[in-house]
């Protein structure tokens, strides 16, 4: 049976018999019959006819316009009952179990990021760049400003993470660069010292720490200014 009935759907299209090529007499009876087939409801049929307002429409027309406005008139269903039928209602523990431990590993993630940040500027600063002459080179040789980069990396860290500078320059005394450089700490492979807690950790840093003061001097022993950036 459909929603809307031949006399509602015969005076809906009453309103387009002025319109060019409309039917006459019983001749609007198939297109009546065609909007009442199509249409899922009074409202849904109204806005088929409203859409029309020059030409009476073919058959065609009001089964394309049906189809495509029937979406607007469909009964919107309860997704959130749908997803509770299809899984079952929510776990709020659940919830609080994967929302802790995606803070934890953000957590982990910051700190491996940390000490590698600690190990790679220690490294670079103090080791192969930093026994560069840099008098003979070219102001455009892209190791003077990763040399710059890594000394000022070092300054900010032993500013801003003393503790964790000083682990991990003990781990540097008991283990080697060569082991240091092995570690990928972002997913999770720690060197012994990183395990511990840094507040825990004793003992002064075991190398003289690089100052903004040394980079100044290091500049204007080559005769090269700070730049942008520095």
């Amino acid at each position: 049976m459909n929603a809307v009935q031949l006399e509602v759907g015969k005076a809906l299209l009453g309103h387009l018999q002025g319109f060019r090529k409309a039917p006459v007499g019983n001749g609007v009876n198939r297109f009546t019959e065609v909007l009442c087939e199509c249409s899922i409801s009074v409202e849904h049929a109204t806005a088929v006819v409203d859409s029309f307002d020059d030409e009476f429409p073919t058959l065609r027309n009001i089964r394309d316009t049906a189809y495509n406005l029937k979406p607007r008139f469909e009964a919107k269903t309860d997704q959130k009952k749908e997803w509770e039928a299809k899984y079952g209602k929510p776990d709020p523990a659940f919830s609080r179990r994967i929302t802790g431990a995606a803070g934890a590993n953000h957590v982990q993630e910051r700190r491996a990021i940390l000490w590698q940040s600690i190990r790679d500027a220690i490294f670079y600063s103090e080791f192969p760049l930093a026994r560069l002459d840099l008098s003979k080179i070219d102001d455009k040789d892209e190791r003077i400003n990763a040399f710059k980069f890594w000394k000022k990396a070092a300054v900010n860290n032993q500013r801003n993470h003393p503790a964790e500078c000083a682990a991990f320059r003990e781990e540097l005394e008991r283990s080697s660069w060569d082991e240091l450089m092995v570690y990928d700490w972002a997913r999770g492979d720690w060197p012994p010292s990183a395990l511990v807690p840094v507040a825990v950790i004793p003992g002064p840093v075991l190398a003289n720490p690089i100052t903004q003061a040394d980079i100044g001097r290091e500049l204007e022993r080559v005769g090269r200014e700070a730049g942008d950036g520095e």
